[in-house]
């Protein structure tokens, strides 16, 4: 193959969206690829199971501003929404996933308030800090061994889905699967 000849990998593996493959098409199509068809009357037809699916998720992982930045239960929590983020139901990963980084990104806050307050003389920055409590918390899942590229991996990908969720994390669950695999 030359350098010349361009090849197109994502039209090849059919991954592709239209306008790839046609260069005639907007990015209007592309950005209509991303989002389910008819999701306003899926959101208005399911509207009270997807509150209730995500009111009972942030009050079973919802922890009091009180608990300290080395309490087991913070273990506990991530494990329990690193289990809920391998579900099957795409809503429910979706929601666990925004809910990790909500949940990591307090307590990276946590940490340093703490350390600012001399409360904990930690060596590591705080973004290490969280990622080694989400090690522990994904290595009951997996082997310990491929844990912390793992958790770099999920870390990235939940702060890109609750970007995408902005301050609505209930519209995240009408991005279809080719919005998934840009995230």
């Amino acid at each position: 193959m030359s350098i010349n000849q361009s090849t197109n990998y994502a039209a090849a593996t059919g991954n592709a969206f239209p306008c790839e493959i046609n260069p005639s098409l907007s990015i209007t199509t592309l950005a209509e690829g991303l989002v389910i068809d008819d999701a306003k009357v899926q959101f208005r037809e399911n509207l009270e199971r997807i509150y209730d699916l995500w009111k009972s998720m942030v009050q079973k992982y919802t922890l009091p501003s009180t608990t300290a930045c080395n309490d087991p239960c913070i273990v506990k929590v991530l494990h329990d929404l690193a289990g809920d983020f391998k579900n099957a139901d795409a809503s429910v990963s979706r929601f666990a996933s925004v809910l990790s980084a909500r949940l990591m990104d307090s307590l990276q806050s946590r940490i340093k308030s703490d350390r600012r307050a001399r409360k904990v003389i930690l060596r590591k920055r705080a973004d290490s800090i969280v990622t080694d409590i989400y090690v522990n918390a994904l290595s009951s899942l997996a082997n310990t061994a491929a844990a912390r590229p793992q958790a770099f991996w999920f870390r990235r990908l939940h702060k890109r889905r609750t970007y995408l969720a902005g301050s609505a994390p209930l519209l995240i669950i009408f991005y279809t699967g080719k919005a998934e695999r840009i995230m």
